[in-house]
């Protein structure tokens, strides 16, 4: 009888619950519908087949990681969405565990769980192979450490957190914001005693010599990323307002979450049993402020909600708990997983394609959220960039096989964009097409390569650029698809011969970051 408790107190304990609902989340990822290769992914294939410090203007972590699995375990879409959705499960985990350093008793741990489960925003990044699941992972397992610091007074723990911060410049650089935030709201909370530990700085320099090679690169290049930054707020990135970025908050985290993560807003504030934490209250707003104003995309503030759940679940649970009453936090829970199941289908493939237009075609395609300024048609983003790839490398195969044997032996083919590039790249191989260069960011930098420009294969270019450029424009094929993205859609495919510049000229003035 001692040993039966025994058993079943370890299978009801709240760290065997944690790991239930983490499987959960793997095994949701693992068994979902693929749609086909995001067109990201197809740009980190290619990045992670041309591994070098020579072109740093894509950061090297998440396609160095690419590289490994994928010379372990191949290319298949399953293989590629795996360690996303384990990452995903892992911030499922390490959200529950926030709680529980902040005090939380089981039923906290489990309410942080469900909400850390269903948000649209980490179901749609962890069902792809981008920079965005590492850069998720890194942002919550560095706001565990410093709970951990905080909580624990352990100041060597500072040598950890810059080490992950560290990784996540060799990552994404958009992570240097979440230092900034914690540091302002460290300056200005009781906690800031700790800017004293030498332990502290070793933390910041330990973080500050892995974002050495990156800005070395740029300070050589002269700087691209300043013109990127620009351009992107600018021109690429759907122009939110700040209530639109506020109502895309909601939407991506899912509103059933939202009462949790606000109480914990409140919480981190106002109660005095988390006045050790109300740093991260205040990094919180200033990251919300800084993102909104600068109009980035809604899921960049996203990574740094378990710090909000794991304060709110506690928070409600001992509310109820203080009542008297047991039974509705835990009712909570079902609530939660409910709406997850009715919304998850909008941010991960679970559904078939035709299946999905019919039952969401009231959103016209942006499924509640628009990330960029493109038209959208019957999917949204997310899902419109995973197709055509194929077909799109078998047009311009049809291109290639119609030349002579002389011009293939010198064409080389030029796409207008990095999804394209990745397209012919990675699906051009059994076709035999030659490798593709393309004016736009990371490809640029790559060089002409071997192209003579004697004669090339344009994709997805101007034909009045191309005429300006080139004595002879012919188009040879027309580039349809059913569901990729509008833009890509009846894309003509160009021969050109004859350049009237040379190579290197037309390659610089192609240079683009749209």
């Amino acid at each position: 009888m001692i040993h039966s408790n025994r058993y079943r107190s370890l299978f009801f304990s709240s760290t065997s619950i944690l790991i239930v609902f983490a499987l959960v989340k793997l095994l949701v990822h693992m068994l979902s519908i693929e749609y086909g290769y995001h067109r990201d992914e197809l740009f980190y294939i290619a990045i992670s087949d041309n591994l070098g410090l020579s072109n740093l203007s894509m950061l090297p972590l998440t396609p160095g990681i690419l590289a490994c699995v994928r010379a372990v375990l191949g290319d298949s879409l399953k293989v590629l969405h795996f360690l996303p959705a384990l990452c995903g499960a892992f911030v499922v985990l390490l959200t529950g565990m926030i709680a529980r350093e902040l005090g939380g008793k089981k039923l906290a741990i489990i309410i942080s769980a469900a909400a850390a489960l269903i948000p649209l925003g980490y179901l749609g990044i962890d069902s792809l192979f981008t920079y965005d699941f590492i850069d998720k992972i890194l942002w919550v397992l560095a706001i565990y450490i410093l709970v951990l610091i905080i909580k624990y007074d352990k100041s060597r723990l500072w040598l950890v957190f810059g080490l992950i911060i560290g990784l996540g410049f060799l990552n994404k650089i958009s992570i240097v914001f979440l230092p900034f935030a914690l540091l302002v709201g460290l300056s200005i909370s009781a906690e800031r005693k700790h800017i004293a530990s030498k332990w502290f700085w070793f933390g910041v320099f330990a973080a500050l010599i892995c974002l050495i090679p990156f800005l070395y690169w740029e300070s050589i290049q002269g700087w691209p990323i300043l013109t990127f930054g620009k351009y992107y707020s600018e021109a690429k990135s759907y122009p939110a307002s700040f209530p639109e970025f506020t109502i895309f908050q909601i939407i991506m985290m899912h509103p059933f979450t939202l009462p949790i993560w606000i109480c914990g807003l409140g919480s981190l504030f106002f109660s005095q049993r988390f006045k050790k934490y109300r740093l991260f209250g205040w990094a919180y707003l200033i990251l919300f402020i800084v993102f909104a104003l600068m109009k980035a995309k809604f899921y960049f503030l996203i990574p740094f909600y378990p710090i909000l759940i794991a304060a709110g679940a506690v928070t409600i649970n001992e509310y109820f708990v203080r009542h008297g009453s047991r039974i509705l936090p835990g009712i909570i829970i079902p609530i939660m997983i409910i709406g997850g199941i009715v919304t998850a289908p909008l941010a991960m493939p679970i559904l078939p394609v035709d299946t999905f237009i019919k039952t969401f075609n009231f959103m016209d395609g942006d499924a509640g959220i628009k990330q960029e300024r493109h038209e959208i048609k019957e999917l949204p983003q997310h899902f419109a960039d995973r197709f055509g790839w194929e077909e799109m490398a078998f047009t311009v195969a049809g291109v290639y096989s119609r030349l002579s044997d002389e011009e293939r032996s010198k064409v080389c083919i030029v796409a207008g964009n990095y999804g394209e590039a990745g397209a012919i790249h990675f699906f051009g191989k059994k076709y035999g097409l030659p490798e593709p260069i393309s004016g736009h960011g990371w490809y640029y930098y790559q060089g002409t390569k071997n192209c003579t420009g004697e004669i090339i294969i344009a994709l997805g270019l101007r034909k009045e650029g191309l005429q300006s450029r080139f004595n002879e424009v012919t188009k040879a094929a027309v580039f349809q698809c059913i569901y990729c993205m509008a833009y890509e859609n009846n894309q003509p495919v160009y021969v050109c011969r004859n350049p009237l510049k040379p190579i290197e000229e037309i390659f610089e003035e192609a240079k683009h970051f749209d």
